[in-house]
């Protein structure tokens, strides 16, 4: 009488379980994704600053108004997670079209990937 009753609460115990590691990988799933968009956005965002910044300097055209990078989503959505200093993200901003600058913000959009284990 005792496992009759005892044997559907089992059954949902165990259900359960199962549902929340779904639930848990489908998160874990997700977070990934969005992680790699992130970093690919970055990387196109990266580029498009470059070249943008490069032709400038090529054509002699008077410096903008504001940086490079400050300002643009892609780059404020990097912002907080860069290793650098307010100062080293100026000098980034403002230089950008220093193949040195372009780099060094590459290899912190690498870092990044490393520490979320993306690669």
């Amino acid at each position: 009488m005792l496992i009759s009753l005892a044997t559907p609460f089992v059954g949902w115990r165990i259900e359960s379980r199962k549902l929340d590691r779904a639930e848990e990988s489908d998160k874990l799933r997700a977070l990934r994704e969005h992680r790699q968009a992130l970093v690919k956005e970055w990387r196109e965002g990266l580029h498009d600053a470059h070249t943008q910044a490069f032709d400038r300097q090529q054509a002699d055209s008077p410096p903008p108004a504001r940086g490079a990078l400050v300002g643009h989503p892609w780059f404020e959505s990097l912002r907080p997670l860069l290793d650098l200093t307010e100062t080293q993200i100026f000098q980034l901003d403002y230089g950008f079209a220093d193949e040195e600058n372009v780099v060094l913000l590459a290899e912190e959009i690498s870092r990044i990937e490393r520490v979320w284990g993306l690669v």
